[in-house]
């Protein structure tokens, strides 16, 4: 009970017949209902506190998240460039060698390097597009030096084509492009081919692509076959036995044309080879590639 600034607490005990009595001032009543209010706002506190904190950390473990997964992305688009930068490498050193090749005259431009984005960068779109652009820029590029690689390799690829770089028959160097004596007038005389020696019916093949100008007897050479190249090139095929191709006919680099033979004026089966650069007879031998057995 409360008398006047006191309150009154009597304390029974249900064994005990006597009780215990406990006076409480009004002060110390009003201090204890603060102390408690305090006690409750401070735990209300505390606890808003931890929701904001535990908000605060799952933010930042879903930055964190975020982040690493950026950092994963960007790591991945580092290893993308690098490789197209590589792969952008290889073909432009593969190209610049081939032009160097067939002498194509190129520009000194060379692919342009690649970097990734930053991952801390603000501005991260317009690295990827700058990197885009580089590498649209250095396909542009490399596939314009194709192109003229390509119509070079195909105007080259004509050239060699019509070019006798190999040659006709099979056998051995009885006489070369040089000053002989003549077997039949016994007088130094200057051979203008090549003369080839092998069996009679030995097959003679086109060194080179051409059109048959010329099938049929020559005076001294016999039966004779000559042909065209274009580019002043023309060769010409001598004593042979029989014929395998006709005139006008166009021909490609190993068609078989004849065969070798001992007709016209020969002293035994052989095939004479000549090459003829704008009307004038050259050393065939600074045509074919292959090695010559002397006889």
């Amino acid at each position: 009970m409360i008398k006047g600034k006191y309150l009154t607490v009597l304390v029974f005990s249900d064994e005990m017949a006597e009780h215990k009595q406990f006076k409480l001032s009004a002060r110390m009543i009003k201090a204890f209902i603060t102390l408690m209010a305090c006690c409750l706002l401070l735990s209300l506190s505390f606890a808003a506190l931890w929701l904001r904190a535990s908000r605060q950390n799952s933010t930042f473990h879903d930055l964190a998240s975020e982040n690493s997964a950026l950092k994963q992305a960007n790591e991945r688009y580092l290893s993308a460039t690098m490789e197209i930068e590589k792969k952008l490498k290889y073909f432009d050193d593969k190209t610049m060698k081939l032009a160097g090749m067939i002498g194509v005259a190129t520009d000194d431009q060379s692919v342009a390097g690649l970097g990734g984005a930053s991952l801390f960068e603000n501005e991260l779109n317009q690295y990827l597009r700058y990197d885009l652009s580089l590498i649209e820029q250095s396909s542009q590029l490399l596939e314009a030096r194709i192109d003229s690689l390509d119509e070079a390799y195909k105007q080259k690829s004509e050239l060699l084509d019509s070019t006798p770089s190999i040659l006709p028959a099979r056998g051995w160097l009885s006489s070369g492009f040089s000053h002989r004596v003549d077997p039949f007038t016994r007088k130094r005389a200057f051979h203008s081919g090549l003369d080839i020696s092998a069996p009679i019916g030995t097959p003679v093949y086109a060194p080179a692509s051409g059109v048959v100008t010329v099938q049929g007897l020559q005076g001294g050479f016999g039966n004779t076959i000559v042909i065209s190249h274009g580019n002043g090139l023309e060769t010409r095929y001598g004593h042979l036995s029989r014929f395998n191709t006709a005139k006008g006919r166009k021909v490609k680099r190993g068609d078989l044309i004849g065969y070798v033979g001992n007709t016209g004026r020969s002293t035994g089966p052989h095939l004479h080879f000549e090459i003829h650069k704008d009307g004038q007879a050259v050393d065939p031998l600074k045509y074919v590639l292959e090695d010559v057995k002397p006889f």
